[in-house]
């Protein structure tokens, strides 16, 4: 299937069209849908380094240009997506393995977010190339801080996976838990201000013994947040003004409408 792919993408595009593929060495599979932990000692089930050693080099073979490298697979989904308590750039070992078996570049990702461990990999012969997926999210302007010297300066991503993998798990619009501006760049864009302003910052939560006074509370949030905040507002009934255009929302959470104008 990965040949027919490959050939496939030369018919229409050439075959200097540059074709990278991400893929895993290991599955790391325990048994049908049970996956391994880091660190955990385990019998392979799935594909094992010496398969993944071989199935690379048939990419290579295919005439894929590079390898992304990383572990896992749908049963072990963490490993493909590593969360905030495992160690920072734990492909390293599987990366290195690829690129000693093939001659095209390896890519790595997977929480090689600080510049330090991303250098240290490159200039160490582990990889080629580091990808930066959800760093991006968490600071579009990354490899700009990097390459400028202001790495004091990056937001980092902490891997919560909670903008990013859980809202698309959720079909919902992307976003990042760190970068409110993450999916809604247009929106949310920084304009710098030019007058100076006074600003209150109040924050409070829904009980039922409190007035809240919204107006367009559902503008330019997704699908998920809406339900949130129907959710709440069944729950607390509290005392509510509420500017909303949104008829299905206004039916199923208001007790009185005015319609003006």
């Amino acid at each position: 299937f990965a040949k027919e792919i490959r050939e496939e993408i030369a018919k229409t595009c050439g075959w200097d069209f540059p074709v990278a593929m991400r893929y895993s060495l290991k599955s790391m599979v325990k048994d049908f849908r049970e996956g391994a932990l880091p660190g955990e000692e385990f019998e392979e089930n799935g594909r094992d380094i010496e398969e993944g050693i071989e199935a690379a080099k048939l990419l290579e073979k295919y005439g894929y240009d590079a390898l992304d490298v990383d572990a896992g697979t749908y049963d072990a989904w963490w490993w493909n997506h590593p969360p905030m308590y495992m160690e920072k750039a734990p492909y390293r070992k599987f990366a290195k393995i690829v690129k000693e078996n093939v001659s095209i570049p390896v890519l790595m990702a997977g929480r090689v977010d600080n510049p330090d461990t991303a250098l240290d990999c490159v200039e160490n012969g582990i990889c080629d190339i580091v990808s930066l997926g959800r760093p991006s999210l968490a600071d579009p302007d990354i490899v700009k801080k990097i390459r400028t010297g202001k790495t004091e300066r990056i937001r980092p991503c902490i891997s919560c996976q909670e903008g990013c993998m859980g809202r698309i798990q959720q079909y919902s619009m992307i976003n990042c838990a760190v970068n409110p501006q993450c999916g809604k760049e247009r929106i949310n864009e920084y304009r710098p201000v030019t007058k100076k302003k006074k600003v209150l910052i109040a924050a409070s939560m829904i009980t039922p013994a409190h007035l809240y006074i919204w107006d367009e509370p559902l503008n330019y949030i997704d699908v998920l947040s809406r339900m949130q905040i129907e959710k709440l507002i069944l729950q607390y009934k509290p005392t509510m003004l509420l500017v909303e255009h949104d008829v299905r929302f206004r039916e199923n959470v208001a007790t009185e409408v005015i319609e003006i104008g």
